[in-house]
């Protein structure tokens, strides 16, 4: 074809053969259209120029690498089927191109290709891929799998439909790496037996080594004491650290005489012997001795980090909470802005573990309140578990099981002393009461006896006047020892409360009279029934008026009500006292207390405390109040409903 091309300033024409591209650049434009919109043809001569050089030199070194692949040249066979193209590749010798090339070549035989599997089969060691069956086979002495995951990594490179089969050729004429690797693999193929057989038996020995070795570290003949030297003194932390910084040293010192004296196959060698060796040494050094500090229990005493762990505990022990509390707060703080700046998912995660810290230390400090609670509300046999707990839930749990101890303590004292008391109190009762009731019969006796002398008389009088104080003093004694120990039966019925009242105002409206006291009887409209033991109640109503009949002023009155609520019944008997009180309301009721000091008037001190205890065994109340020289007793039963003939009586 012509084309026309500017020769200076004139247009010159020129024939040129058009050559036809198999592939079409990268811009989508023929090298003829490119051409034809060329304005500088230096550039483009520079251009094409470097093109040709560099597929002159691809060329050449193309076939460099064809001729490596020569059957003199390597011990590698190979067998290059193309289906696509029709194309065959091999460098075996005994394969006759020239009679392929006989054949007709639209279409490749599949004799030609088995033919040329069996010569390969014969020359030694190989594998095939066949790309159209999807299938490979292998003679190699590599694990299939192995082998398979290789081929797979290249099958993705290589598309079109092909057969690929190579293998080595076992007679090695050709001198290369394989023929050279030949020689001192067959040198040393009889030795890898005996090596191996040498290696287990040393590993095995070295493993029984290691082993005693471990059990005698830090063991004395005759001794089971663990025996530490300063080595293994040394904090944990530090002896690591020290280890490790020989090795290091070791190492770089091994690197630079490798690099210096690399060239001298002997001085390396020698080098890596010594640096192994000692790098065994140090190993084993710093092994044993994390075996002995294991066996005396000092890994972990001896370290810095449990160093730290006290001091920190024992800091946190030593602050106030508020203290504890906003050093906590202000590190929470300072975390979160960082991760918030840093790694908002780490902040997530990080404000998640707290949360789920925090919750954990509520749960258990309410399983500590709980345990609290129950230790107040009197079960001192309560034990606070502190296996889960840690910091103040752990102290605040201690301290706490402390005193549940020392209130069981002071119960099992104080229950003591009671049974003490009781036993004392029944025994001294019960041995004066045999003498105790002989006196008064014969005080009975010289009573009945006409005796003229007044003065005689008179010292009867004190006689029977004594003997039955100390006799009513010993029954309240026993009485109050029963009542204390249980050892009391009731038997409860149901009573009209109003009644029992109006009989103990008969009873004692004679002493009533001798003080010169006025009862004023206040009773309720409606019938007050209760259920409660009407012997051991008229023992309370005895006590009570016989306390008033002591300690009332003289001359004054005495009031006696009796309520009824819609659940309870009240009764309350009050008075003015003769002597000033001085004393707790609540100490009256306490065996032994009187409310007269000087202890002037008659009385053991056991009515008020016989009553009250008679009364709260019967599930009822009982107070005491007192305002100024006002004394008054209240008394409180559940109202038992009434029945069809309490109602019509």
């Amino acid at each position: 074809m012509n084309v026309y091309v500017l020769d200076g300033e004139r247009e010159k024409q020129i024939t040129a053969r058009q050559l036809v591209e198999e592939y079409i650049p990268a811009d989508g434009r023929s090298f003829y259209e490119h051409v034809l919109n060329v304005h500088d043809w230096e550039e483009q001569y520079s251009y094409l120029e470097e093109a040709i050089q560099r597929i002159a030199e691809d060329y050449l070194n193309y076939k460099q690498q064809l001729g490596l692949f020569k059957s003199d040249k390597t011990n590698v066979r190979f067998f290059v089927a193309d289906y696509q193209n029709k194309s065959i590749y091999t460098n075996i010798d005994d394969f006759s191109m020239e009679e392929l090339n006989k054949e007709e070549m639209e279409v490749i035989q599949s004799e030609t290709v088995g033919k040329a599997r069996d010569m390969l089969k014969k020359i030694g060691p190989g594998f095939a891929v066949d790309s159209i069956n999807s299938d490979w086979s292998s003679s190699l002495n590599i694990p299939e799998h192995y082998l398979g995951q290789k081929l797979k990594k290249y099958g993705s490179r290589f598309e079109g439909n092909y057969y690929v089969a190579m293998a080595i050729d076992k007679r090695y004429l050709a001198e290369d790496e394989f023929a050279d690797a030949k020689e001192p693999y067959d040198s040393i193929k009889p030795w890898i037996k005996r090596a191996a057989s040498l290696g287990i038996g040393a590993g095995c020995l070295g493993i029984a080594l290691f082993i005693a070795l471990s059990c005698m570290a830090g063991r004395e003949k005759g001794s089971k004491e663990v025996y530490l030297n300063t080595f293994d003194r040394m904090k944990t932390e530090i002896a690591a650290g020290f280890i490790c910084f020989l090795c290091l040293c070791i190492i770089v010192a091994g690197t630079f005489v490798g690099n210096t004296y690399g060239t001298s196959p002997y001085i390396f060698y020698l080098w890596m012997g010594i640096m192994t060796f000692l790098l065994n040494s140090v190993f084993l050094i710093g092994y044993l001795s994390l075996v002995r500090r294991l066996k005396a229990g000092t890994f972990w005493s001896n370290s810095l980090l449990f160093m730290w762990g006290r001091l920190m505990g024992d800091f946190s022990k030593n602050i106030h909470a508020h203290i504890k509390f906003a050093l906590l707060f202000t590190a929470y703080l300072a975390v979160s802005i960082f991760l918030i700046y840093t790694s908002r998912k780490l902040w997530i995660v990080f404000t998640v573990v707290i949360g789920t810290f925090l919750m954990k230390e509520a749960i258990l400090r309410q399983k500590v309140i709980e345990g609290i609670r129950k230790i107040a509300s009197g079960e001192i046999e309560h034990w606070i578990q502190t296996k889960d707990l840690k910091g103040d839930n752990l102290t605040l749990a201690q301290e706490m099981n402390h005193i549940g101890d020392g209130i069981r303590a002071a119960v099992d004292a104080n229950v003591k002393n009671e049974r003490l008391k009781t036993d004392l109190i029944t025994n001294v009762s019960h041995d004066i009461k045999t003498p105790l009731t002989s006196i008064i019969n014969y005080v009975d006796l010289l009573k009945r006896e006409k005796i003229q002398d007044a003065k005689i008389r008179s010292y009867i009088e004190i006689l029977d006047k004594k003997s039955q104080r100390l006799k009513q003093l010993t029954e309240d004694l026993v009485e109050a020892s029963k009542i204390s120990s249980g050892n009391i039966t009731y038997h409860i019925t149901r009573m009209n409360l109003a009644e029992l009242v109006m009989q103990a105002g008969g009873e004692f409206d004679e002493k009533f009279s001798e003080k010169e006291l006025e009862m004023i009887l206040k009773l309720p409209d409606e019938t007050p029934i209760i259920e409660a033991d009407g012997r051991r109640l008229w023992r309370v109503f005895e006590n009570l008026y016989n306390n008033v009949a002591k300690y009332a002023m003289e001359g004054t009155r005495v009031y006696v009500d009796v309520k009824t609520g819609e659940e309870n019944v009240e009764f309350s008997i009050k008075n003015i006292s003769k002597q000033p009180l001085n004393i707790h309301a609540d100490e009256l009721t306490e065996r032994f207390i009187r409310g007269d000091v000087s202890r002037n008037s008659e009385g053991s001190g056991l009515g008020l405390s016989i009553a009250k205890n008679l009364v709260e065994a019967q599930g009822g109340t009982f107070s005491i109040y007192l305002d100024g020289d006002l004394f008054r007793v209240t008394i409180g039963f559940q109202r038992a409903e009434l029945s069809f003939d309490e109602i019509s009586t």
